[in-house]
């Protein structure tokens, strides 16, 4: 679906919220109800079956205040979901606790994600907030990120340049790069071997399951990829495609300034499914973008190269 929230219109209007349904023959942007309490920016988006759309928005806090007039929960305290249903044109609010083994509100969301009837909130760091619209108790759920992908505990550093959430063929899925050096460590120079390596697993029964794994020296060694010439740099910034599980998008320097490729690599067969032209200055534009826009943006760039 190619509809989205707006949230940062330009020229800056007071509440900031827009919903632009792009998948017909004429665009149309809908402006929303102004929702109640400060601007956020971690808003989802969900189609239903309807044609309607839910947007939902988690904040960390709410005084009952903000909410007179908006349809509300009977709790008074804590994080509140704020929800718009196109079908009704209101905002509904309601104070949501917290899983049980959170004891405070201690979250950096990276990405919101939806299907199915659920929203997801994403921390690389944390785990996932969960909640599904139909529920009738205000439990928000959780689900851990996989353990193996913490490695040695280590958690301190940017997680987006090595780790991604998001859909794939309606199952919630992760990916995690292993590396032991930072990205511009060229392993073609080196005499150092490269162990590190790339996991994907999808959470199915209430568990992760490891769909598969690859390691960067047997994607070196094969043809599609030495047969480019490149430096042996560990990939970064790892993106899920949405249909095809096991596909992932990849960026790869150059080694001269902040250059790259865009790749995509299916990881149970290492068939190279996308390469790029080098792209001056990617590394800088990747970093300034979420993980779900890089993703609808490698989407595009490889519609556009097609024959």
């Amino acid at each position: 679906m190619h509809t989205s929230v707006d949230s940062g219109t330009y020229p800056r209007f007071s509440h900031k919220y827009f919903l632009l349904k792009n998948d017909v023959p004429t665009p149309k942007i809908y402006r929303l109800p102004e929702m109640p309490g400060p601007h956020e920016i971690n808003i989802g988006l969900l189609h239903q079956e309807s044609g309607h759309y839910i947007v939902a928005v988690l904040k960390e806090t709410m005084i009952s205040s903000m909410l007179s007039g908006y349809k509300k929960s009977k709790l008074t305290e804590g994080p509140c979901l704020c929800i718009f249903d196109t079908s009704t044109g209101k905002w509904e609010c309601k104070y949501v606790t917290l899983p049980g083994n959170l004891t405070s509100w201690n979250w950096d969301i990276d990405v919101v994600l939806a299907n199915d009837n659920r929203f997801y909130w994403v921390d690389l760091h944390c785990g996932i907030l969960c909640y599904d619209i139909n529920q009738l108790e205000p439990d928000l759920g959780f689900i851990p990120l996989p353990s193996e992908s913490f490695q040695d505990g280590e958690i301190d550093y940017h997680m987006r340049e090595d780790r991604c959430v998001s859909i794939c063929n309606g199952e919630l899925t992760c990916v995690h790069i292993f590396r032991k050096n930072h990205i511009f460590f060229d392993y073609g120079t080196k005499s150092q071997q490269c162990e590190d390596s790339v996991k994907i697993w999808s959470w199915r029964y209430r568990h992760w399951v490891e769909d598969c794994e690859m390691k960067f020296a047997e994607l070196w060694e094969s043809r599609p990829y030495s047969s480019k010439g490149v430096p042996k740099f560990v990939p970064a910034y790892p993106t899920i495609d949405h249909h095809f599980p096991n596909l992932v998008n990849f960026f790869v320097p150059t080694g001269h300034l902040c250059n790259g490729y865009v790749i995509g690599v299916h990881l149970r067969s290492m068939e190279i499914q996308y390469w790029g032209e080098e792209y001056e200055g990617l590394l800088n534009h990747v970093r300034g973008l979420e993980i779900f826009e890089f993703s609808e943006t490698v989407a595009k760039y490889y519609q556009q190269q097609a024959p």
